[in-house]
């Protein structure tokens, strides 16, 4: 989980970067979509969002707030996600907005994935308890 997490984070780390820096083509029509205050807003929320994540990676069985947050925001992420790229945005900001989906998809699925190995840390696989009885 610690991975999922510190990738989670250099991803929040990207959109801030993407929404002052507007680096590329698609990032400048997305960010017209807000208002000033909306991209500044946007910016502070993914930088804590980092933080938080990162602060999460450096231990996961004892900093599970993050990783709850962190599937919560990746299943929000995602199906917004899935619904701004089939029915809202057309063009380089979709294409932006691909990227972005994927992604959460993706971590959303390996945190899920993960989820077992940070809840119950003490246990060493699927056949633990044929161990332990044996």
């Amino acid at each position: 989980m610690w991975f999922h997490l510190k990738f989670a984070a250099l991803l929040s780390i990207a959109w801030v970067l993407l929404l002052t820096l507007r680096p590329l083509p698609g990032a400048t029509e997305l960010i017209a979509l807000l208002s000033p205050a909306g991209a500044v807003a946007l910016s502070v929320v993914h930088a804590t969002l980092g933080a938080l994540y990162w602060w999460g990676s450096l231990d996961p069985p004892h900093r599970l707030v993050a990783t709850w947050v962190g599937l919560s925001t990746f299943l929000v992420r995602s199906v917004l996600g899935i619904y701004l790229v089939l029915y809202a945005m057309t063009g380089p900001a979709a294409m932006v907005m691909v990227v972005e989906m994927v992604l959460s998809i993706g971590l959303l699925s390996a945190m899920i994935n993960g989820l077992p190995a940070v809840l119950y840390p003490d246990r060493r696989g699927p056949h633990a308890v044929d161990e332990v009885i044996r």
